[in-house]
């Protein structure tokens, strides 16, 4: 029998992508955790763990257990992503939709490679003095990690319901607004991620101790706002707690626009509140980051609710810069 491809809204398709998602989430976990507790390198090889896929006795060291872990997670997700890739050359008629499952299939294998040069160029495997080789590779695999999820995110939009049947915009006063918040916000977000990812692995978290929201250098005997002495780490720590006010401030721009605009759309409305809340999670989930000097599980919360925000932001955008076919089918301008 001939498989036809179509349009129409696929329940298993979506839903299996949905689980890739939650998927996805377990990976980012892993590897904000690994990162955490700086289990990166516990195994010196890769793409094997000790020349094995069961290296022995990788569940009785905390170290191990994280680093592959988070390799097993993901080496599943590009199995689960080819599937999903197949499923959609199958049975969807959306040239978009077909490219951007594609597109997955060879982020997350670049993403991979990434992940191992970054194994296999440490100075530990170099022999050499400084980690610079290493560390550039570490910021790259980071923000692949969010590229991975958005485009992750966008697979699941294309296939859920509400956008293939859905045909409500924004409304015309709001519209232009909205998507420039929209575009602002998610740039907001962008260089928040990317100084994040400095912060970390810069380990430059808890050069100012344990204070917050002011900072333990001093100025003039006060507490003060400002580091009193610029370096890297101090840079780093300071701009990524300023941009954040950036953050929020956009975010909520964009949210308020956004709520305005979709009265009768009760699943937006619903993603809108999801964001709020995590928006509020993240402030408190950053000030218990370095109340606790870097708590491994607070750090790896704080970077996957920051991923979460990415996440149902990437969401609503799709939605705000969508476009509408004659027949009231959504499709991607």
């Amino acid at each position: 029998m001939r498989l036809s491809r179509n349009s129409t809204y696929k329940p298993l398709l979506f839903w299996f992508s949905l689980f890739a998602l939650c998927w996805m989430t377990l990976l980012l976990y892993a590897g904000g955790f690994t990162t955490s507790i700086e289990a990166g390198m516990a195994f010196l090889d890769w793409p094997l763990s000790n020349g094995s896929l069961n290296p022995e006795g990788w569940t009785q060291s905390a170290d191990q257990l994280a680093e592959h872990s988070h390799r097993l997670l993901g080496m599943k997700m590009g199995l689960l992503s080819i599937a999903l890739w197949v499923l959609c050359m199958l049975f969807e008629s959306r040239r978009p939709v077909r490219r951007i499952a594609a597109l997955l299939v060879g982020i997350i294998v670049l993403q991979g490679l990434i992940g191992g040069l970054r194994v296999l160029l440490d100075q530990q495997n170099l022999e050499t003095d400084g980690n610079a080789i290493a560390q550039v590779f570490l910021i790259l695999h980071a923000v692949g990690a969010q590229v991975t999820l958005c485009t992750m995110v966008t697979l699941v939009v294309w296939l859920s319901k509400t956008w293939i049947e859905g045909s409500s915009h924004p409304s015309g006063v709001l519209q232009d607004p909205l998507r420039r918040w929209s575009t602002f916000a998610l740039g907001a977000l962008g260089v928040q991620l990317l100084l994040g990812a400095f912060l970390r692995h810069f380990k430059a978290t808890g050069v100012f101790g344990d204070n917050f929201p002011l900072l333990t250098d001093t100025w003039m005997g006060l507490s003060s706002l400002v580091p009193s002495v610029w370096h890297l780490q101090s840079a780093v720590h300071f701009f990524h707690r300023a941009w954040a006010m950036v953050v929020c401030i956009a975010l909520l721009r964009f949210f308020g626009l956004a709520w305005k605009s979709c009265a009768k759309q009760h699943c937006r409305r619903f993603w809108l509140m999801v964001g709020t809340l995590l928006l509020a999670l993240q402030i408190f989930l950053g000030a218990l980051v370095v109340w606790t000097l870097r708590n491994p599980y607070a750090a790896t919360l704080h970077t996957l609710v920051g991923a979460g925000i990415l996440a149902v932001t990437w969401g609503l955008s799709l939605g705000v810069h969508r476009k509408v076919s004659e027949k009231g089918v959504a499709h991607v301008s």
